[in-house]
């Protein structure tokens, strides 16, 4: 019996009714995608957006069996457990990924007489390179040749075979000096890699027009490497030259890293990234281009420190912005570090760097009244 105060139920709110708790049932079973303005871990909005391009770079990475970093990935069994914070994610998703590989694949060769650290990788370890999303492997330093000629022809058909382009060294110096060129969202990027390593003691050969080595040069023996840059800036859109130099465990950066850096660039390079002294050594910029020093060790021994992954993002244009990721290294994991943290190390390198000033979303710019600084020191470099 119906009462007679109640309003009677009209059909079309019940289809409205039952409409909206079908929608409702809908949306809850869907993964609708959210546009964020920004990341609570302090990423760039607008890298992920179309058009543009991120050009990653680690440092010192060291896959000696038994040793180093590899006993805590076998203990771990994930890359991720070892790369963390997001580190690994953020390496994958670049559109190009380098790293100094500071090491030969091989089981074969004998380690070099007198060398107080040889390192040698099992080949099948190169599956950590294409599992970390690695590209072109940066091969012009002090370690490719630790267990001689057989095993550095070994390292070489190891990443041959595992597609992972490589700069820096050969079977020879035409090989070794040989840009690789990687076109990306419609842009091509040229890599050049050479090192100036054991200035006074040679023990990493270079190479020659008939001998296998690292494309070696210093202050004085440019012409190969200008040459180089300068063929590639023309066939390019953005040159990157990565140089094995430098003191090791100093931040103080030598005059002659300064001069082959500035010449790099007066040749036409747009970055230069520097290696070997396993440690973090400052950034400057010169005619508006970034010399990065030392970019330290990014995944090669138990030792704490600071270190970070580089990303040069471009745009449409080519206009190009350095961003410095920080990172802490130690007991074999590297870690991509956020909120007080990652400003520490920042304000760090900040300090020991020439004029630079880096922002709280890491991007790298001149300031000439930040870090060491002044141009009576900048006078000295000619």
């Amino acid at each position: 019996m119906n009462n007679k105060n109640q309003p009677p139920c009209k059909p079309r709110w019940i289809a409205l009714a039952l409409y909206g708790c079908i929608l409702l049932g809908i949306l809850a079973k869907i993964s609708i995608p959210i546009v964020v303005a920004s990341s609570a871990k302090g990423e760039l909005p607008d890298d992920s957006q179309p058009h543009k391009t991120v050009l990653a770079f680690g440092g010192d990475v060291n896959l000696i069996d038994g040793s180093y970093v590899m006993p805590t990935y076998r203990a771990s069994g994930r890359l991720s457990r070892v790369l963390t914070g997001g580190l690994l994610k953020r390496m994958r998703t670049a559109d190009v990924l380098t790293l100094n590989n500071e090491f030969t694949f091989s089981r074969r060769g004998t380690a070099q007489v007198g060398k107080p650290y040889t390192f040698r990788a099992s080949p099948k370890s190169v599956k950590l390179f294409t599992n970390m999303g690695v590209d072109v492997a940066f091969l012009g330093n002090n370690h490719v040749f630790d267990y001689g000629p057989t095993a550095f022809r070994d390292t070489l058909r190891t990443l041959d075979k595992a597609g992972i382009h490589r700069i820096g060294a050969g079977m020879n110096v035409s090989e070794a000096a040989r840009p690789v060129y990687r076109t990306v969202n419609g842009k091509t990027i040229a890599y050049v890699g050479a090192g100036c390593i054991e200035r006074y003691s040679i023990q990493t050969p270079g190479a020659t027009k008939s001998s296998p080595g690292i494309f070696r040069v210093d202050e004085n023996h440019m012409k190969t490497l200008t040459s180089t840059i300068q063929n590639a800036a023309i066939n390019s859109d953005y040159v990157t030259v990565n140089i094995h130099w430098g003191r090791e465990y100093t931040t103080v950066v030598e005059d002659y890293q300064r001069k082959i850096g500035r010449m790099c660039i007066d040749a036409g390079a747009d970055v230069i990234i520097g290696s070997h002294p396993h440690i973090l050594q400052g950034t400057e910029f010169y005619k508006g281009k970034p010399i990065v020093y030392s970019i330290g060790n990014f995944w090669f021994n138990t030792k704490q420190n600071y270190t970070f992954l580089m990303e040069i993002i471009l745009d449409e244009s080519d206009n190009a912005r350095l961003k410095f990721l920080p990172c802490s290294t130690g007991g074999g994991i590297t870690r991509l570090t956020h909120g007080n943290e990652a400003a520490k190390i920042r304000n760090y390198y900040e300090d020991i760097s020439f004029g630079v000033h880096i922002n709280k979303r890491g991007v790298i710019t001149p300031n000439k009244r930040k870090g060491r600084h002044t141009d009576k020191e900048s006078a000295k470099i000619k």
